[in-house]
């Protein structure tokens, strides 16, 4: 008998140790969350700051030329 006392009040003793312990449903949840706020901020931030981006020219990048250019890429 105090023995399952001891048990017990030991069990108590470790439950009231632990106060809260995240589920697998929360943490892809909060997951979740920080990747659509990374996303988020990621296109406001390419908005914000468009204005500040250096232009690369054609030359340098000849995937990025659309036919707006009379030159063309040489193959």
């Amino acid at each position: 008998m105090a023995q399952e006392n001891k048990n017990t009040v030991q069990n108590e003793n470790e439950q009231e140790a632990i106060l809260w312990k995240p589920t697998y449903k929360w943490l892809a949840k909060v997951a979740g969350i920080i990747v659509v706020c990374i996303i988020v901020l990621f296109f406001a931030l390419n908005v914000i700051l468009r204005p500040y981006m250096r232009k690369i020219p054609i030359e340098i990048t000849p995937w990025l030329n659309h036919g707006n250019t009379s030159s063309s890429v040489q193959q």
